[in-house]
């Protein structure tokens, strides 16, 4: 598994002192039938011998996070300590499925953050092309 990964990301993981994984809505969770990020996210943990913790925690859901402005993934998300670890001054490592515009990342990163987390790194399974570059790319088209 860690073959795969880049000797800059295998260097970081030094550093790293836990594994926060982007919340899944419910109903995603439901349609998949588990929670596949949030269980990909303990097993990498396990593997590297990093504690993953559960910390951010979605209020509700408004739907996919492509079709949502920055303001409304903002308000989807929540800090939650759970854990006696804590998180002053620790190095995260943030885990998300896609990211797209990148305003999830952010807002999730933000949190812990403003929570007492030194630094957030992220870690994407996939990234999808911005809404921003489709629109030019359909715009250079019609020129």
């Amino acid at each position: 598994m860690l073959k795969l990964l880049s000797s800059g990301f295998v260097r970081l993981l030094d550093v790293i002192d836990l594994i926060v994984p982007v919340p899944a809505s419910n109903q995603r969770s439901i349609e998949r039938g588990a929670d596949i990020l949030g269980s990909l996210a303990k097993l990498l943990g396990c593997r590297i011998s990093i504690p993953t913790i559960q910390m951010l925690v979605r209020n509700y859901d408004l739907g996919r996070a492509k079709d949502l402005n920055r303001s409304e993934i903002e308000s989807q998300y929540s800090f939650r300590l759970c854990s006696t670890l804590g998180v002053s001054d620790r190095h995260i490592l943030l885990i998300d499925d896609v990211v797209t515009r990148g305003y999830t990342a952010r807002a999730c990163a933000k949190l812990l953050k403003n929570n007492g987390c030194s630094n957030v790194y992220l870690l994407t399974l996939a990234q999808s092309e911005s809404s921003l570059q489709s629109e030019r790319r359909h715009q250079a088209t019609r020129d």
